[in-house]
């Protein structure tokens, strides 16, 4: 398959997640949603995750911390909407559709460099 195949195969598969996920991106909050939401505001606010919710504090932290901070700067940079907070999510979720194409390729072209430079005498099965 000629190389501008795969990369526009990619690049559509990136559109089309883009084109039916961008409706979904204002859509109310709920559950976990919430949580981290208020992680990303207390991040703003007072530069550590905090929670609405005191019985939650210790639990709310379902992504890393990295993943929150990043989050919260989005939102000081676009706004504080719900929107801003999810975009985070599906620019992690594209680069890792472009990972993991790449580990796949590069595991396939070193499997066929292997193949290729193999002795296929030292293949055949010992019969007696």
């Amino acid at each position: 398959m000629p190389k501008i195949t795969v990369y526009l195969i990619l690049v559509f598969l990136a559109v089309w997640y883009l084109f039916f996920s961008l409706p979904f991106l204002s859509r109310p909050i709920a559950g976990d949603d919430g949580l981290n939401l208020s992680a990303i505001r207390g991040i703003v606010q007072t530069g550590i995750p905090t929670s609405w919710r005191e019985d939650m504090r210790p639990y709310f932290l379902y992504h890393p911390p990295l993943y929150l901070y990043l989050n919260a700067l989005i939102v000081l940079v676009l706004g504080d909407t719900v929107r801003t907070a999810r975009i985070l999510g599906i620019g992690c979720f594209l680069i890792q559709i472009i990972l993991v194409f790449l580990l796949t390729k590069g595991l396939a072209y070193r499997d066929l460099q292997i193949r290729q430079n193999s002795n296929p005498q030292s293949f055949k099965v010992a019969t007696t």
